[in-house]
């Protein structure tokens, strides 16, 4: 999209990193056939989140939580929990809640 100068929004990032989160669960479970491990999924996940801020685009409660999702999944347990924590100590419609934490304890 960034290509073709289109503006990109918070639904195509959340969309990006909710796909990283779901194959990151697969990945090592029933080899999914991706072409990524689980190791650069989380990364992918926070360049992403990073990617959006640099482009004025703010994460939202989907965003982070998709992105710890993916973190847990490659066993990136401190990764969450200090996505964990940006999410309380962000604005009130980010603040984390049942699905972010239970993202955090999964694998």
């Amino acid at each position: 999209m960034k290509e073709k100068n289109m503006r990109v929004s918070v639904v195509a990032y959340n969309s990006a990193i909710a796909a990283l989160a779901k194959e990151s669960r697969k990945v090592g479970v029933d080899d999914a056939g991706s072409g990524m491990k689980r190791d650069e999924m989380w990364k992918k996940a926070i360049e992403l989140l990073d990617e959006m801020k640099a482009d004025r685009v703010w994460p939202d409660k989907y965003s982070y939580s998709s992105a710890i999702t993916c973190c847990a999944s490659g066993a990136r347990y401190e990764e969450a929990i200090n996505l964990i924590k940006t999410m309380r100590s962000g604005p009130a419609k980010i603040r984390p809640n049942r699905i972010s934490y239970t993202g955090a304890m999964s694998k």
